[in-house]
């Protein structure tokens, strides 16, 4: 993107060698003992396309979701297989997308879980529309809310009737995002780490 541009080039590189996804950042081993909340529930985890082909993320948050207490994970059969969301590909290929994000939910169903954790928003998005569609009562939420307790004090991702068309039928609740009391605050060094973190679920 900026390669023909000697002024942002740097920054840009900079800035992405000051990346981190937040699951990997928080997995890493000198964080052991890092996570303190407690989840009394059977957890199904969600591997995004993105964090597990792209990223490389499949132990990592099976690592610090087994740090939770109370919390039962749920492997999920075919877990690997996309949930059909895709950015585009739902638009384009909505019927394909819609079978595939039906198969996940069988999936989700036959695992005997009762939330659905991922780390990806568009896949929870779609995943949680298509769970309300079919009446299922299966609370979803962002990985990080439960690693930092916060589940207990936030709604679900649900169905709203003020989004109720369109590719996932689902939205977030509304309400004012709150700082995760359980994950590291800003760095207090004078090149701080940039993480991906995306742990209060509200609509732009």
């Amino acid at each position: 993107l900026f390669a023909d541009d000697p002024e942002w080039q740097p920054r840009a590189l900079d800035l992405a060698g000051r990346c981190r996804e937040l699951v990997d950042f928080l997995s890493e081993s000198k964080r052991v003992g890092l996570v303190d909340a407690d989840y009394p529930g059977r957890v199904a985890y969600h591997d995004s396309c993105s964090g597990l082909r792209e990223l490389g993320l499949h132990e990592q948050p099976r690592r610090l979701l087994s740090q939770v207490r109370g919390l039962t994970l749920c492997e999920l059969e075919d877990a690997q297989t996309c949930c059909g969301f895709g950015g585009t590909f739902c638009v384009k290929y909505p019927d394909i997308s819609g079978r595939m994000v039906n198969d996940k939910v069988d999936a989700i169903q036959a695992s005997g879980a009762d939330t659905l954790l991922a780390g990806d928003l568009g896949c929870l998005l779609n995943i949680a529309g298509r769970l309300a569609r079919r009446g299922l009562e299966i609370r979803v939420f962002h990985i990080a809310e439960v690693l930092a307790g916060m589940a207990d004090e936030i709604k679900t991702v649900s169905a709203s009737p003020r989004c109720a068309r369109g590719w996932g039928s689902a939205c977030l609740a509304s309400e004012p995002a709150r700082q995760p009391a359980g994950l590291p605050g800003r760095s207090t060094g004078p090149r701080p780490t940039a993480i991906f973190l995306s742990a209060s679920l509200r609509p732009i």
